[in-house]
């Protein structure tokens, strides 16, 4: 067993502000990020990758029982895990996780990026899934996800994720009339910052709005513009 505790340190952007270092202080957050990986070289870099954007990172250990005991101590954590730790199967860990805090939430982090293997960790209860091969910025995405209690999933793969969508209701059945136009503008554009000009709206409200169109959908703000093209809202060519 080994464990690596860390001085515990007293929601939102785009890929492109953090591409752009317009990061958020996290310093005040109140989700404690606890890393479990059987590397130690990745605990360290993930670490470091987000100690330099304030986030609180408490713990990081390669074990079941020492991350079981960081989420007893830290029960709203976002834990950074890999998708298995000493061969536990993940739905088996996240249920043992989920058993011990409901409050936490679980960023995957792993080599392992068959659009598949992906879904099933969304099925299992995954909040989020970076794979390793992915740029620093996208595991500081992730977690800001997580934060808004969003899912998150690579854009890479959003065309397979839209087939994950657990219920294949349609938007038009289950959001409000002011959410539509925010979620085809997003759609059409992809961008908050956009959309909010185009619309004349703030940043946040779009955000917001979003976030909560997100969680109606549940799935991820990647897999939108295809849901919408899956129901003929959009144009195939857009």
């Amino acid at each position: 067993m080994s464990i690596y505790l860390f001085n515990e340190v007293d929601d939102v952007s785009d890929m492109e502000n953090i591409l752009k270092g317009n990061h958020q202080n996290y310093s005040d957050m109140q989700h404690p990020i606890v890393i479990c990986d059987d590397h130690i070289a990745i605990r360290k870099g993930v670490q470091r990758i987000l100690e330099e954007q304030n986030f609180p990172v408490v713990g990081s250990c390669s074990d079941v029982a020492t991350l079981i005991m960081l989420v007893r101590n830290h029960p709203t954590a976002i834990i950074v895990t890999d998708l298995a730790v000493e061969e536990t199967p993940f739905p088996e860990l996240l249920k043992t996780l989920k058993m011990e805090s409901t409050d936490c939430q679980v960023v995957v982090y792993s080599m392992r990026e068959a659009p598949a293997t992906i879904g099933l960790c969304y099925k299992a209860g995954a909040i989020a899934f970076v794979p390793k091969s992915a740029e620093p910025a996208e595991i500081i995405t992730a977690i800001e996800y997580a934060i808004r209690g969003e899912r998150y999933f690579p854009v890479s793969v959003a065309t397979e994720l839209a087939n994950f969508n657990l219920d294949h209701t349609s938007p038009q059945d289950i959001l409000s009339k002011s959410e539509m136009p925010i979620f085809l503008g997003y759609c059409k554009l992809g961008s908050v910052k956009a959309l909010a000009e185009q619309m004349d709206i703030p940043e946040k409200t779009i955000q917001n709005v979003l976030s909560r169109i997100a969680k109606k959908l549940e799935a991820p703000r990647s897999t939108f513009h295809h849901i919408a093209r899956r129901n003929g809202l959009i144009d195939l060519e857009i």
